[in-house]
């Protein structure tokens, strides 16, 4: 899954703001190593 940091932002509903963006490099930083699986079907 690919997608931008304003992509997250804009579809969370979130301000689109330097501190915002240094929020999600945060958590990206915690998520690496982690293995997510799911049963729903992504359309494209």
């Amino acid at each position: 899954m690919t997608f931008t940091g304003y992509d997250f932002l804009k579809s969370t509903g979130r301000k689109i703001n330097g501190a915002n963006y240094s929020q999600i490099l945060k958590s990206l930083e915690r998520l690496k190593g982690t293995a997510l699986s799911t049963n729903k079907t992504i359309e494209t």
